[in-house]
């Protein structure tokens, strides 16, 4: 989705190692993001969690209690993007508890469901009333593709610079 965006030093020290190398149009996405070439204040709906791409380390005391307290965050899984088990988990999923840590850290829901879930763990339909589904379809997706009974679309295969504009601008949106 549009809202995958990294920070580019977490992309690049992730990707290091071969076996992690993207294929995905999401991970294009990410990188485009990261790289401040598609998200700008300007044409970004989502104001990026600047914080989510910066070392635990970095982190003031309450950001790291809520994260390691609340959403179950060690500085690895911090460090490491996507690896807790709570970004796969859409906002409407998370505990009230986790949603509490979340707002501690930062996050919002729609940066949350945004730049940490990807709404991947969204329903066609929640798509569809969040007026969302145009865009992924715009990419190749269709409810059968999305949720699980046909191919992932070719888009998922290609890098940023491997997309039509309109295909950006539907990732962008």
């Amino acid at each position: 989705s549009a809202c995958m965006a990294e920070n580019i030093n977490y992309i690049w020290s992730s990707f290091l190692n071969p076996s992690n190398m993207p294929s995905t149009l999401s991970t294009a996405i990410i990188a485009a993001l990261a790289t401040g070439t598609l998200a700008r204040e300007d044409v970004f709906p989502v104001t990026k969690p600047e914080f989510r791409y910066q070392e635990f380390s970095k982190l003031d005391r309450v950001q790291q209690k809520a994260a390691t307290d609340q959403l179950d965050y060690t500085a690895i899984t911090w460090n490491a993007l996507g690896l807790a088990d709570v970004e796969r988990k859409g906002w409407d999923y998370l505990t009230t508890d986790q949603q509490i840590g979340a707002t501690q850290i930062g996050f919002t829901k729609e940066s949350w469901d945004c730049f940490i879930d990807h709404y991947s763990s969204a329903y066609w339909a929640e798509l569809v009333a969040q007026n969302k589904a145009s865009q992924y379809m715009r990419l190749g997706w269709s409810q059968e593709s999305w949720e699980g009974e046909g191919t992932h679309p070719a888009t998922e295969g290609k890098w940023w610079d491997q997309l039509s504009e309109d295909e950006k601008k539907a990732a962008n949106s």
